[in-house]
This record gives C-alpha cells, structure tokens and sequence, in this order.
C-alpha cells in the first residue's frame, strides 16, 4: 500500500487510463496524481492541486477520459446555476 495524499485524501478515482488518482479532501479542494507503472514498480508524482470548491466534494463526483464531473445537491424547487468547468487538466 502506497499514500498518495500529502494531507489526508477521501473518494479517490482512477482516471479511465489509468494514468492518474483524483481524489477530494475534506476541505473541498480536488487534486490529481499521476501514477506510472514499469519495470521500477510503482511511481507516484506529487498531488497537483485541480481547484477548490469551498465544500467537501464527497464522492459525488467521476473523472472522464477529459473531464471531472461533479454533482451538488440542491434543495428542492431552489432553482440553481450550472457552472461548466472545461480545460482543466491543461
């Protein structure tokens, strides 16, 4: 078992290729990691902060071959705005 997180790490996903971990904190900050396996073992790079949401993300999110996703729940009949986040892995 190897830590990925540097501070503590919760609902962890692989990407689709399985060339990064995203997980969340309970801060609502999102990070990645890209993960390399070869001849050496396991190499796991430093968790690059992806932005912060303000709020704990929970596992209410999935990561796409190009995009996170995530979902936030709203109260009943409060309508809310979409807020679409692209490009962000560049």
């Amino acid at each position: 078992m190897r830590r990925v997180s540097t501070d503590g790490g919760q609902c962890p996903r692989w990407a689709p290729d399985g060339s990064r971990l995203v997980y969340s904190t309970v801060e609502g900050e999102v990070y990645w990691a890209r993960v390399r396996f070869g001849a050496g073992g396991l190499s796991i790079e430093t968790p690059q902060l992806m932005f912060d949401l303000y709020h704990p993300v929970y596992e209410d999110y999935d990561v796409t071959s190009d995009r996170l996703l995530l979902a936030e729940r709203v109260s009943q009949g409060v309508a809310s705005p979409l807020t679409s986040v692209m490009n962000w892995a560049e």
